[in-house]
């Protein structure tokens, strides 16, 4: 997790050398990604709780899976431990970080590649190490708007069907980078061109976070895997006007779907802008931290939290986008919006 970009947070490693914990090479107990999350500690990790949710959401149907994903962002590597304990041992895991130290992470069915994620050169060479590409790809690294880009266009043509590309930490703030310009209709563009062969699933809105899923087979043992469950309660809209106003009277935990045969493709450039520029503020950042000021010092206790939450972090707890239709999703109670700094094992850069 980082915070955003023009505040630097260091936290220094012990006195010693960096000590690196290994899980162990039996599987524990099955786990969620909240629990493991939960109870971490050894290597540093600082996660957003929803992501941490949507995670489960969509791929915790892989737990046990020789499915092979990979993390740009390794930092302490507390999250590589988590991905492995909570899918399992037997996935293939790849860390990408800018950071010579990530390298003491490298162990059993874990790789790491030092680069610049911001460099298609170091996309290329990643992908003559991994030539079979990726079920899941997570972008927890720099955070601005080009190198996410790269991201996307270098990791998507690689992820297999059924796969997903998760784009995390998307900040809105004063003092942010301007993500809807540079980032989110860029990627409205790509999308859809993607979308023009046939390759496009879904595409997945939360709180800082945006997720793109890739399309599969009819048949295909992929097509039972990460299909979301919505509320039995819905309310149906057909237009963007009585969406705004489900999103403001529908009941708690429930789902507005929108839905209008005359729509039969959201995938478009337009609709797909429409909809980043209509819910940009499910990523708006008003930060509040436990203690004061610690997100910015080398505090080994520290919480983020979104606060207050505006009023469509109140109402909308996800908006994900098929082909012919869209679901809006009501919180059952206003969420809390929150990232726990856990570990006490830390590479000493910024986050």
């Amino acid at each position: 997790m980082a915070f955003f970009a023009t505040v630097t947070v260091v936290l220094v490693a012990s006195a010693n050398a960096l000590i690196i914990r290994e899980a162990a090479s039996a599987d524990p107990a099955p786990t969620t990604f909240p629990a493991y999350y939960a109870a971490a500690a050894g290597r540093g990790i600082w996660k957003w709780d929803n992501a941490l949710v949507a995670y489960q959401r969509h791929f915790g149907m892989l737990a046990g899976k020789p499915v092979s994903v990979a993390e740009v962002g390794v930092q302490s590597g507390g999250s590589l431990l988590m991905w492995k304990a909570v899918l399992g041992q037997q996935i293939m895991m790849h860390g990408l970080d800018i950071n010579p130290q990530c390298e003491a992470f490298k162990g059993p069915n874990v790789t790491i590649t030092i680069g610049d994620q911001g460099d298609m050169n170091m996309w290329n060479g990643f992908y003559t190490k991994v030539p079979a590409g990726l079920d899941i790809l997570i972008d927890d690294g720099g955070h601005m708007p080009a190198q996410m880009m790269t991201t996307l266009k270098a990791a998507f043509p690689h992820t297999h069907e059924g796969g997903y590309v998760a784009i995390e930490d998307i900040t809105v703030c004063p003092h942010c980078p301007p993500y809807l310009e540079e980032f989110f209709k860029p990627t409205a563009a790509y999308v859809a061109l993607q979308a023009q062969s046939g390759l496009i699933y879904s595409v997945h809105l939360y709180p800082m976070l945006l997720i793109v899923r890739r399309n599969f087979a009819p048949g295909s043992p992929r097509a039972a895997e990460g299909i979301l469950e919505f509320a039995a309660q819905k309310t149906v809209v057909a237009d963007l006007t009585a969406m705004w106003t489900a999103i403001s009277s529908a009941p708690p935990g429930s789902q507005i779907e929108l839905r209008n045969p005359a729509w039969t493709n959201l995938f478009l450039v337009d609709s797909l802008t429409n909809f980043f520029s209509n819910f940009i503020d499910l990523s708006l950042g008003t930060f509040k931290d436990t203690p004061a000021g610690c997100a910015t010092t080398a505090a080994a206790v520290c919480t983020n939290e979104i606060s207050p939450l505006c009023h469509l972090q109140a109402r909308v707890s996800g908006v994900h986008i098929y082909k012919d239709h869209a679901v809006i999703e009501v919180p059952a109670s206003p969420p809390r919006i929150a990232a726990v700094r856990k570990g006490t094992e830390w590479i000493g850069y910024g986050l």
